[in-house]
């Protein structure tokens, strides 16, 4: 498909996400699965569950009628199910306190990622609640198919968050990811800020281009076609603090320098460059890596280009939303909730890595957090 004939801009879609601000209302619908739910097109229509993020309210448990794990996630993603056609997920991860820390940064950064709320138990009634329904929809179930949510159920944090309809990138209709389209171009900056906020936390799991490793999780991405305001979504966040001190400083050393590296060669980036392949290497690796995860796509120096420039636009966000008093202030927060919970626990007592809070290393934060600043004022020149 070449650029004198476009594809048509994709048909607009119902947005999942309200709004961006942290009271907004969950909007979801079942997921579609073989052997769980078969929601036919009009049955997929975007409702809304009644409970908003910020305030902290429950749902209720007591009605669901059914639930899936996901194929992925080795310690158990689950689908939650309501007979209005709603739906919520459930994830049971040993590192929950990291992935949440990341996902709070992302908010204040501005940047599209599902609501989320932490569910601890011993605090109120509604951990017991959880084990309750799935125990009662086992009753429902084929003996193979019960007791699946066992081992996410050891880890005394729930990580629960909306469930956002929409596809990934090799499900992405051929054209459509490109500079050639309006939508194209919203996703291909969202998808730059994305990749670039993984670079801030440490996030090697999505894409790690920065330790140049083969493979990546194109998964973690999920596109919204036809959806304007946030045509990507990013998934399963971690921060992957490495201490400047003791002996990790010298893998800490490493990875701050290709971090600078990789400012500079942003900075360096001229607009539709014929040779940006071979001339920025870190930056057109993830550019190679979503083209090769892609249908019907070969990116050139304009989707290149996008990539960068939301790369770019991130890393002024990062710098001027998020201060050392966020990160800091964060970090105190979820260590007095894991402080409490291993004061009340008598099983799953993490002490080594305390539910994935030993991942979160301020200093380190705060050392990229001051690459991005020093940088952020020369790409605003840019």
């Amino acid at each position: 498909m070449n650029a004198a004939s476009p594809p048509q801009a994709p048909p607009m879609m119902a947005s999942p996400l309200h709004s961006r601000n942290t009271n907004r209302k969950w909007s979801v619908v079942l997921p579609v699965s073989k052997n769980v739910w078969k929601p036919d097109a009009e049955t997929r229509s975007v409702a809304v569950v009644e409970k908003t993020v910020g305030c902290g309210k429950k749902l209720s448990w007591i009605h669901a009628v059914d639930y899936h794990k996901s194929e992925e996630g080795s310690e158990g993603v689950f689908f939650i199910g309501w007979s209005d056609n709603l739906c919520c997920v459930l994830k049971g991860s040993s590192c929950v306190i990291a992935s949440a820390f990341a996902h709070s940064l992302a908010v204040i950064a501005g940047l599209p990622v599902p609501q989320y709320r932490l569910v601890y138990y011993k605090k109120g009634d509604e951990f017991r609640h959880i084990k309750t329904m799935y125990r009662r929809l086992d009753l429902t179930k084929m003996e193979t198919d019960r007791n699946k949510w066992n081992k996410s159920m050891l880890i005394p944090i729930i990580f629960e968050m909306e469930y956002i309809p929409g596809v990934s990138s090799d499900e992405v209709p051929p054209g459509y990811l490109s500079a050639n389209n309006e939508w194209g171009v919203a996703a291909l900056s969202q998808l730059g800020k994305l990749l670039i906020f993984d670079v801030f936390i440490n996030n090697w799991d999505r894409f790690p281009f920065i330790w140049r490793k083969e493979g990546g999780n194109h998964g973690n991405f999920l596109f919204l076609p036809g959806n304007m305001s946030t045509p990507v979504i990013g998934l399963d966040q971690c921060v992957t603090g490495i201490s400047p001190l003791g002996v990790s400083h010298s893998q800490f050393e490493i990875y701050r320098q290709k971090v600078q590296a990789l400012m500079q060669e942003l900075l360096s980036i001229s607009p539709q460059d014929p040779q940006w392949s071979k001339k920025y290497p870190l930056v057109a690796s993830c550019v190679h890596f979503l083209d090769s995860n892609t249908i019907g796509t070969t990116f050139t120096s304009r989707e290149f280009d996008l990539i960068a420039r939301g790369m770019m636009d991130c890393v002024i966000d990062i710098a001027t939303k998020i201060t050392p008093n966020h990160i800091q202030s964060l970090y105190n927060s979820f260590q007095a909730e894991v402080s409490e919970l291993v004061q009340v626990m008598t099983w799953g007592i993490d002490e080594v890595g305390l539910y994935g809070l030993s991942l979160v290393n301020v200093p380190f934060l705060e050392s990229m957090h001051s690459i991005f600043t020093d940088f952020a004022i020369q790409f605003q020149k840019k």
